[in-house]
């Protein structure tokens, strides 16, 4: 069990440059945290996108447990704490609807980064009692 978050880190050439020689240093120095980096980095992301033009990268990671305690989520919260701000854009949304944590201003990144906050439903006539159905149907039609 535990608690999951979606999280995406979106990080300029520039922060990327660094996280590179970051990680090859690890790998020298600490080949245990190095292979769990390298797995969170290339194996547990569901969508990593470099930008073909400008260097940028988006690590996206759609259902995971981001705990700091944990060696890989805590090498790169230490990572992105030591970089300039506008180098990178960090989004972490846990389960709780009140739970969006967001560090970093790469406001001019090539992804287009933002959380939207919607509520959902369906008024299929077939889940819904007839007479329920009609008068919903109804009062939408007259707005």
């Amino acid at each position: 069990m535990g608690y999951y978050s979606e999280v995406v880190l979106a990080l300029n050439e520039k922060a990327k440059a660094l996280l590179d020689v970051q990680i090859a240093e690890i790998k020298i120095k600490d080949e245990a945290i190095w292979t769990v980096v390298d797995s969170l980095l290339n194996n547990s992301v569901d969508h990593k996108i470099e930008h073909p033009t400008n260097g940028a990268i988006l690590y996206h990671f759609g259902m995971i447990k981001w705990y700091e305690s944990f060696l890989d989520i805590g090498f790169i919260s230490d990572f992105i704490n030591k970089l300039n701000n506008s180098d990178y854009l960090f989004i972490r949304i846990g389960e709780s609807i009140d739970d969006i944590e967001k560090n970093g201003e790469f406001v001019d990144n090539p992804f287009n980064i933002e959380v939207i906050s919607t509520i959902q439903y369906d008024l299929s006539q077939d889940d819904l009692p007839d007479a329920t159905a009609t008068n919903m149907l109804n009062q939408d039609s007259n707005q």
